[in-house]
């Protein structure tokens, strides 16, 4: 499970970079700009089942290839408040936290919903994915 887990952060780290770096459009990658955490549920309704997130909703992308559907995004120039309070609403949850890292997961009804975030230089980076 470590193994999957440490191959699961490092995807999303790259998705990370794409995210922030490419702007070309492809079928299965598609940046979808600005939006609220309710224009994201009603677009990608498995986003339902992770806490609502409350800060600004920057450089959106979504992504699905081999069964994992994944949404991207970024709170920029944020105060790190902003991802400590974000944390904290996993607590109340039935997501389990990884060991080493920001890494939330929990199975339900035979899918895998994780969430993995990270605060650097102002910036909050938060991952959401389904398979």
């Amino acid at each position: 499970m470590k193994k999957f887990k440490a191959a699961l952060l490092c995807a999303l780290a790259v998705l990370f970079v794409f995210a922030g770096c490419n702007k070309d459009n492809k079928d299965d990658e598609r940046p979808l700009g600005n939006k609220t955490w309710t224009e994201l549920v009603k677009e990608y309704s498995f986003l339902s089942e992770f806490p609502t997130f409350d800060g600004e909703i920057e450089n959106v992308h979504y992504d699905k290839r081999s069964g994992l559907e994944s949404v991207a995004f970024f709170d920029y120039k944020c105060d790190k408040s902003v991802a400590d309070n974000y944390f904290k609403k996993f607590a109340s949850t039935d997501f389990e936290k990884s060991e080493h890292a920001d890494i939330y997961t929990k199975k339900k009804d035979s899918k895998t919903y994780t969430f993995t975030g990270g605060y650097a230089a102002g910036s909050f980076a938060l991952t959401f994915s389904t398979y």
